[in-house]
């Protein structure tokens, strides 16, 4: 999110704020739905006050602009977009368009048809093709059973132990049918929430793991129903079935090469060569007596809810050696990897970006901490680029030939090389181009 102050304006800070992100909506910025970057993240990147910010923001709610939603923050509301109002009104309204945090230059640029509006695509077609995937294969992971119950025990047997080809485990058929079909469900409807929750700048924000997950995990948990079915027919009991092991294994083969498809197609359709040169790096025109500032959060709920699970886990077995269930000669043992394991996880889980006049800083976890930071005398140069965690070797911070990535989720990264270094440092986050072209145009003080 760009957002701009006129360091010559005279209005109190919160009016300010407040102009700046009704400019941000004019122009495209933010959409309605559209969640605000926390108040404490646009605090640290305007430098003023986390209660002028507040302040501000409360302003623009009684204006109708902005929304206070539970759970979901500050979000752009209905009919909050300005600019068709602005652009009609601009020539006998100028206070109000000042008021809009527009300077006269800028109004003349608008008069004249220079500003360009450029909104990306919801990713509504990818949602919809997920679900009904999703929906198709849970349809048929509960009909597999049922379509051959003439030829099928009362009990079906779903369980071997590894190497030992006599079942330990059955269900009924309705429990058979019913169960596999659910756990698909649960996983499909977490990964189209989490592909959900990043529309808005950069709608397939999860890159290409979404249709890798889907495709793969839908066609081995299919395979693997049809393979219990089919060792299970015409069996007077299920103890007399055989492990199926043949059969997952192909099942297996078959939905690693679907994920790869899927991968190769995703990666195809969205993957977009980046400039590498400095000279070919994007940049913004700053006018004369503004300050520009750039700040994105990016977060992965999959890793949240991982550090939350072990997080809790941890908790559970602190409670369990208190309450004497753990004996304490084995409590460390099994609290420490849990706790580290959460703390990391909630520290990988999301980062914000800041571009300021002073710099980028890039901070972690939901406390903003640990910080790194780099002036704008220390960037040579900084562009956007496609990556994915493939690329980089999983999640969170992650060393490659590439150089460091914190890789939230695959897709747009801001990537800058930093003065005497032969290695890169990319964040995944969503409007990185613009992160990229304000730092290069900071670094460059004669293009302003």
């Amino acid at each position: 999110m760009l957002l701009r102050l006129d360091k010559k304006d005279t209005r109190p800070l919160h009016e300010q704020v407040a102009g700046a992100i009704r400019r941000a909506i004019a122009e495209g910025e933010c959409r309605p739905g559209d969640r605000l970057p926390p108040a404490r993240d646009l605090s640290k990147a305007l430098d003023v006050n986390v209660n002028t910010v507040l302040r501000g923001l409360r302003g623009l709610r009684d204006e109708g602009v902005l929304e206070f939603r539970r759970g979901r923050g500050v979000t752009v509301a209905d009919g909050a977009d300005l600019r068709s109002e602005l652009s009609e009104r601009l020539r006998s309204l100028v206070s109000d368009a000042a008021r809009l945090g527009y300077g006269r230059e800028e109004l003349i640029e608008m008069i004249r048809g220079d500003t360009v509006n450029d909104r990306r695509g919801d990713g509504r077609t990818m949602r919809l093709g997920g679900a009904a995937w999703a929906v198709g294969i849970g349809a048929l992971i509960a009909a597999l059973p049922w379509t051959a119950s003439g030829r099928l025990p009362d009990r079906l047997a779903t369980h071997w132990q590894l190497g030992d080809s006599t079942p330990d485990g059955s269900m009924p058929l309705w429990a058979a049918s019913f169960f596999p079909a659910l756990i698909w469900l649960l996983l499909a409807t977490v990964v189209l929430l989490t592909l959900r929750r990043g529309t808005g700048a950069s709608p397939l924000r999860g890159g290409a793991w979404p249709a890798t997950s889907l495709l793969s995990g839908g066609v081995l948990l299919a395979g693997i129903q049809a393979s219990v079915v089919r060792t299970n027919l015409d069996l007077a009991d299920w103890r007399e079935a055989q492990q199926p092991t043949p059969w997952i294994v192909g099942s297996l083969v078959v939905a690693v090469a679907a994920g790869l498809v899927g991968w190769l197609v995703d990666r195809r359709r969205t993957a977009a060569p980046a400039p590498r040169a400095s000279e070919d790096a994007p940049a913004l025109r700053i006018p004369e007596g503004n300050r520009v500032v750039w700040v994105e959060r990016t977060t992965n709920p999959v890793l949240q809810a991982l550090a939350a699970v072990t997080g809790l886990a941890a908790l559970a077995v602190t409670v369990g050696c208190i309450g004497g269930l753990v004996e304490p000669a084995e409590f460390w043992p099994v609290f420490a990897p849990l706790a580290i394991a959460s703390l990391a996880l909630a520290g990988c889980a999301s980062v914000r970006a800041g571009v300021t006049e002073r710099g980028l800083e890039v901070a972690f976890g939901p406390l903003g901490w640990p910080v790194r930071r780099w002036t704008v005398a220390d960037i040579e140069s900084a562009r956007a680029e496609h990556r994915t965690p493939a690329q980089v070797g999983g999640w969170g911070y992650r060393l490659s030939g590439l150089g460091t990535t914190v890789m939230v989720r695959g897709g747009q990264c801001l990537v800058v090389r930093v003065r005497g270094r032969n290695k890169e440092f990319a964040v995944s986050v969503d409007d990185a181009e613009r992160g990229a072209a304000l730092l290069n145009t900071l670094r460059t003080p004669h293009t302003h």
